[in-house]
């Protein structure tokens, strides 16, 4: 739980129960009912929201990161992405949700990872996040004009030198911010960002 970079004010995992170094994670978390949020969310029939579900699987996901041993820490780790959320239930007082996370690709300082939430084995939501510690400085300039040409509307990157169409895939605002923090690290080592599988 030190890895988790959120205050316990803004920590939707109690525990992890299980640990693969840098590939996969469970944790756990048990609904109270004392929450503030609950509160109004929903009166007489309080229920988690569904933005918590994903912003716990993001947590996982960014405690997985921080454990890889092959890669240096990654403090200051934030959620800059999502792709195909879907909310299928919640969780109400007394229930405990477990979440999974696993690492499915790594570039720099951005971590992408499919999450799932389960209550008593159903599942109850399932995302794909991108998680980065992100530098303070914002794409400018020719950096902007750069990736924009990439851009196809799509999602996709258009591709060079036979990189794969699952390689590609990312949103705009990523693909900016894996360039400069690549450039800003070292490794950046040209166009088109290359993720490695985990």
């Amino acid at each position: 739980m030190r890895r988790c970079p959120t205050g316990p004010e803004f920590r939707f995992v109690d525990r992890l129960l299980s640990l693969t170094p840098g590939k996969e994670g469970v944790g756990e978390y048990r609904v109270r009912g004392d929450e503030y949020y609950l509160r109004g969310h929903l009166p007489g029939e309080p229920i988690l929201p569904g933005v918590l579900l994903v912003e716990a699987g993001a947590q996982v996901a960014g405690m997985v990161a921080q454990e890889d041993p092959a890669n240096p820490s990654l403090p200051r780790l934030k959620l800059t992405a999502l792709r195909g959320v879907k909310i299928f239930g919640s969780a109400r007082p007394g229930e405990t949700l477990i979440i999974e996370a696993t690492i499915t690709g790594r570039l720099g300082l951005m971590v992408q990872a499919k999450v799932s939430a389960s209550v008593s084995g159903v599942k109850v939501m399932t995302a794909e996040t991108h998680v980065e510690r992100l530098s303070r400085r914002r794409p400018r300039g020719r950096e902007l004009g750069f990736l924009n040409s990439f851009w196809d509307g799509t999602g996709l990157l258009r591709g060079r030198s036979g990189v794969s169409a699952e390689r590609r895939k990312m949103n705009f605002h990523s693909a900016a911010i894996f360039r400069i923090a690549a450039t800003e690290s070292g490794t950046y080592s040209g166009w088109p960002p290359r993720i490695s599988p985990k």
